[in-house]
This record gives C-alpha cells, structure tokens and sequence, in this order.
C-alpha cells in the first residue's frame, strides 16, 4: 500500500498485520505481513521506523496478546521480536543495530 502520508493515520500495534519496506523514492510503504481482510484495520509497530520512542503515553492500549505494555522504540524491542519483523522495518534500524553491536552477525538481506 502506497501510504501517500498516511502514516499519521495508521496505529500502532505490538502484533501488526503491516511493515514498512522503503520504496524507490525513499519514503516507506506498508507492506502486509499476513493476509489482512476486507475492513481489518491496517496497523504496524511504530518500533519498525523509530529507534527510539518517548512521546505516546505510558500505557499501550493495542490489546494484541503480544502487547508489551507500551509503545516502544527498535532499540528497546527484545532480539526475538526484532528478528519476528525481518524483512519489515525501516533499514536504518538495522544498520544502527550493525553499528552499535558489531560482534553479532550482520543481517544484511533486510530489505526483503
């Protein structure tokens, strides 16, 4: 789904039925992790563009039963779930993670 500055419009939830993949231009595209049907709501984790998060409430409020309790940045996001999201975050996320721990293996292939 080309956003075309939706994302403002689009919440977040801790299981999203959506990532994000950069297109041509740069800007991000929603891209179905799963199969979303007719009237589901479009989500995805805010964690998959921001390295960090500081300005939602305290609480998160998605009620997926993997919630973590509030909105979180890719830097606080538990290695399993970083690793759940392959393929579906904003690059730059992982090259700070390649920066920042260059002792763990490289996931180079994360544009996919």
């Amino acid at each position: 789904m080309l956003h075309g500055g939706l994302v403002p419009k689009v919440n977040h939830s801790c299981e999203p039925n959506c990532g994000i993949r950069l297109n041509s231009s740069g800007a991000h595209d929603f891209v179905g992790r799963a199969p979303i049907a007719a009237g589901e709501e479009i989500t995805f984790d805010y964690a998959m563009r921001n390295y960090s998060v500081d300005h939602f409430a305290a609480r998160c409020r998605c009620g997926s039963r993997h919630c973590r309790g509030r909105i979180t940045g890719w830097q606080d996001l538990p290695t399993q779930r970083k690793a759940d999201y392959h393929g579906f975050v904003a690059p730059y996320l992982i090259e700070i993670d390649d920066h920042a721990h260059p002792d763990l293996p490289a996931r180079r292939d994360h544009r996919r």
